[in-house]
């Protein structure tokens, strides 16, 4: 089965990860500021 790179579901996935991980390091930043 050939997987396109615009799959919504792997982007939507991705986008949450990142967002997640942006929330993360932001965080992290306010702490330690």
């Amino acid at each position: 089965a050939y997987r396109s790179t615009v799959d919504p579901r792997l982007n939507y996935e991705q986008s949450l990860e990142l967002a997640m991980l942006i929330v993360r390091k932001r965080g992290d930043q306010g702490r330690l500021d």
